[in-house]
């Protein structure tokens, strides 16, 4: 075990040894960095290296927005990884939490050292008002458009099989999702809440795997790039709607999302490579793995 967390690490670190210095450099703040950065500290929290990953953390959120995501929770991690190491955390810390990430206090009190925070602080009393403020920053109209759009996705995918009705559902959904890309927005958790606000799934993802072939290349991925760099889009999102494109067409795939956890020495390096040469922030295909099993 000790070996393969060790080997990781090197991957990881592989990925993401310039991260700080390239911070500094870029002035446009290409969220690329950012994404391996969390990677990597992810990764050292993880094994219990704490402080390591708190210092990473601290760093990115010096100089970029927390993107929290839905795959990652960086903020949340941040806030262990700093309660792991002995360093304070403060009212702010525990505020911001709720009224501009939207984690719940459920979360917070399911640990230990944060939980006595909360209660020291008397957050209890607050709560309600920070998640208002939460709520009333969200597009929850454009919420329920997407979460009503994956419904009627997989209608006549999953419940009733209807291939004609499934490629009209697709094609609206290309029009609406192309609107809304021109006008730069992509529907991400910052702009339509996380999954603390409700049951129902809404996966922009899910519809972008059904655009058609030819506006997937020529408007969707070029424009997703941008969001990455933007930090509106996990790189994840491009690298699976390439490699999803490939394995229709009978092609092997490029960036190994689709891929299981026991891959040839031979695959390993070419994802790893083709993921270096996007140069969007995606991590080792061996850290993908890893997490693939932490959870499982």
């Amino acid at each position: 075990m000790k070996y393969i967390i060790t080997s990781i690490l090197f991957f990881i670190f592989t990925f993401s040894c310039s991260t700080t210095q390239n911070i500094k450099k870029n002035k446009l703040l290409d969220y690329k960095y950012y994404f391996l950065g969390i990677s990597k500290a992810d990764s050292l929290l993880f094994i219990g290296k704490a402080k390591e990953a708190y210092m990473i953390y601290d760093n990115l959120f010096k100089t970029y927005d927390s993107q929290n995501g839905f795959t990652t929770g960086e903020y949340y991690l941040y806030l262990k990884s700093k309660a792991q190491s002995q360093i304070k955390i403060t009212k702010k810390d525990l505020e911001l939490c709720f009224s501009k990430h939207g984690i719940t206090n459920k979360l917070i009190l399911s640990d230990s050292i944060l939980k006595k925070y909360y209660t020291n602080y008397k957050l209890e009393e607050d709560y309600k008002n920070l998640r208002k403020s939460y709520l009333a920053k969200m597009n929850l109209k454009l919420r329920n458009q997407i979460i009503k759009m994956t419904e009627r996705d997989q209608l006549y995918r999953i419940y009733e099989e209807d291939s004609v009705k499934m490629k009209k559902i697709d094609s609206e959904n290309e029009k609406i999702l192309k609107k809304l890309f021109i006008e730069d927005i992509y529907p991400d958790e910052l702009i339509v809440g996380n999954y603390f606000i409700g049951d129902e799934f809404y996966g922009v993802q899910t519809l972008l795997l059904h655009t058609s072939k030819d506006i997937r290349k020529l408007f969707f991925l070029p424009k997703i790039k941008k969001f990455i760099i933007q930090g509106k889009c996990t790189p994840y999102t491009y690298a699976i709607l390439v490699d999803q494109m490939h394995l229709y067409e009978g092609k092997e795939q490029v960036y190994g999302t689709y891929s299981g956890t026991n891959l040839k020495k031979e695959d390993l390096t070419r994802y790893n490579k083709n993921r270096q040469k996007l140069d969007i922030g995606l991590p080792s295909v061996q850290y993908d793995i890893w997490k693939k099993e932490r959870y499982n």
